[in-house]
């Protein structure tokens, strides 16, 4: 019987050969094929935050494709199987998944890091800034709630480094972390606008990425980048702090993080 949650309650990696399977997963490939008399089946590959598996449907393809789509959440009923020596699943019943009670990061790969921890760390670094404007543009990121939950979830990439749920996060404070060991060894770089860029160095990457499903590039993403991005919300804080400095078209302030 479907769990009518949607909750994730069984995982890749405690899958085993024999047992019976009844969860959702996030399909990341989906093609149709034939077998050798002319019956179609189902290739799928499928995912959550624990490993990818491989799935067949080899009865009534040609009605469960029409279904659902690659990047849709399924609820599938089947059984674990061993073929040529791996883990994979016949699907019986494969089902799309609609509801807000759908956890994105029970289908992606997560920062092994408390995210939480990682985001009161970077926080805790905004306290250590001594300039008023460079502390007012923080927190003006910080008290942007929208914008801090993309940046809890955000991955750092699609595929090349920190390519998983909280990886922008867990980047920045790395990043952060070797500035301020930078700034202590020599003492004569202005602090302050070191820290501040590191922080927001990245920050249109919350932009860059869909996240939701599979990691991808969004729209904007593709046709801006997250350079130009980061660059733009930046810009748009500073015209919102009242008597910045130098706020004129693009602001010194922003050129030296940035340029």
């Amino acid at each position: 019987m479907r769990d009518k949650s949607n909750a994730k309650n069984v995982f890749v990696k405690d899958l085993r050969a024999g047992e019976a399977v009844k969860s959702t997963f996030l399909v990341t490939e989906k093609s149709t094929a034939f077998t050798q008399k002319g019956a179609p089946y189902i290739n799928l590959r499928l995912r959550d935050r624990t490993g990818d598996i491989d799935g067949k449907v080899w009865d009534n393809a040609a009605v469960l494709e029409k279904l659902f789509k690659r990047g849709d959440v399924v609820y599938i009923t089947g059984r674990a199987v061993s073929y040529r020596n791996a883990l994979q699943i016949t699907v019986s019943e494969v089902t799309k998944v609609d509801g807000t009670d759908i956890h994105p990061e029970d289908y992606a790969p997560v920062s092994k890091e408390d995210i939480n921890g990682m985001f009161e760390s970077v926080a805790g670094y905004v306290e250590t800034i001594e300039d008023p404007w460079l502390r007012a543009l923080l927190e003006a990121f910080f008290a942007d709630d929208s914008c801090v939950t993309r940046f809890k979830k955000a991955p750092a990439a699609k595929g090349f480094h920190h390519a998983y749920i909280g990886g922008l996060l867990e980047h920045t404070l790395s990043t952060v972390r070797l500035l301020d060991m930078v700034a202590r060894h020599y003492p004569t770089i202005r602090r302050d606008l070191l820290i501040t860029g590191g922080i927001l160095h990245d920050i249109g990457k919350i932009a860059e990425f869909n996240f939701d499903g599979i990691i991808d590039y969004s729209t904007e993403g593709r046709l801006v980048g997250h350079i130009v991005m980061s660059v733009e919300m930046l810009d748009a804080k500073i015209a919102g702090i009242e008597n910045f400095p130098g706020l004129d078209g693009f602001s010194p302030v922003l050129r030296t993080v940035y340029l």
